[in-house]
C-alpha cells in the first residue's frame, strides 16, 4: 500500500529570508497491471482512494509552514493529520472527479454511468467503518 515520507523536512531558512521547501516521496505497491485482459483496470478501487488518500498527506507536508519541525506537515494532531488525505478520499470519490479520472486505458473512454453510480454508492453503504 502507499505512503509517503519526507526525506528533507520544511523549515525557515537560517538567514529568514524564506522557508525551504520540503523533499517528498510517495511510495506504492501496488498489484499488477500486466493482466491479459485489456478491461481489467491498472488500480483496483481501493488502490485508487489509498493512492489518493496518501496524496492528502503529502499535498498536507507541501503546503505547511511553520518555525518548528516538530509541529510541521503531518506532525501535528491526530484529529488534523487526517483531515487533507480524508478529502482527498472525497475528492476521489465524487462523480465529477471520478468522470475526470476514471478512464480506459486504452480508449480513454470515461468510466460507465451504471458504474459511477455503483462505485459512489458503495462509498455510502457502510460510513461509521470509515472512521478512525
Amino acid at each position: 500500500m502507499p505512503t509517503h515520507a519526507t526525506p528533507h523536512l520544511q523549515h525557515i531558512l537560517s538567514a529568514g529570508d524564506g522557508y525551504q521547501q520540503p523533499v517528498l516521496c510517495l511510495v506504492a505497491n501496488l498489484s499488477n497491471s500486466s493482466s491479459s485482459s485489456p478491461n481489467d483496470p491498472l488500480l483496483t478501487w481501493r488502490e485508487f482512494r489509498t493512492l489518493l488518500h496518501e496524496m492528502g498527506h503529502a499535498v498536507h507536508s507541501m503546503v505547511s509552514r511553520t518555525r518548528y519541525q516538530h509541529v510541521w506537515g503531518t506532525r501535528c494532531s491526530q484529529d488534523i493529520v487526517e483531515v487533507p488525505s480524508h478529502l482527498w478520499e472525497h475528492f476521489a470519490t465524487h462523480p465529477a472527479s471520478l468522470a475526470l479520472l476514471a478512464r480506459h486505458k486504452n480508449t480513454r473512454n470515461p468510466l460507465p454511468d451504471h458504474l459511477l453510480r455503483q462505485l459512489t454508492q458503495s462509498t455510502s453503504v457502510t460510513p461509521a467503518l470509515e472512521l478512525q
